[in-house]
């Protein structure tokens, strides 16, 4: 204590409200980037990492204690992608590629075929 200065303590210092909530703030922007990530469909299924990250440094007396704390995260990467193009060189030698569009099949299954009258 500085000259006989009283510290209040009845509000116990907790991640709730450590520098006035910051640190649950710094969380929930966290948890919006991993979230978004998740729902990118060209990220990979890997596992995402949202790292609360706190160093307490005391001073020589013990009195007082120093803070310092953030967040990061690891988020999922791209996927490798793969597709077919059709390459044509013009006259004048200019190279173009147009992506092969591949048409699936219908989701009807196993139909069997209707005969046309008059056939």
């Amino acid at each position: 204590m500085i000259h006989g200065e009283e510290k209040d303590f009845t509000v116990n210092l907790s991640i709730v409200n450590i520098k006035e909530g910051a640190a649950v703030e710094m969380f929930d922007r966290a948890l919006q980037k991993v979230l978004i990530n998740i729902n990118d469909i060209n990220t990979t299924l890997a596992r995402r990492e949202i790292i609360l990250k706190r160093m307490l440094v005391t001073s020589v007396a013990r009195t007082v204690v120093e803070i310092n704390f953030g967040v990061s995260t690891k988020l999922a990467g791209q996927g490798g992608q793969k597709l077919t193009a059709d390459v044509k060189i013009d006259e004048r030698g200019r190279a173009y590629a147009k992506e092969r569009k591949v048409q699936h099949g219908l989701p009807f299954g196993n139909v069997t075929s209707i005969e046309r009258k008059g056939e």
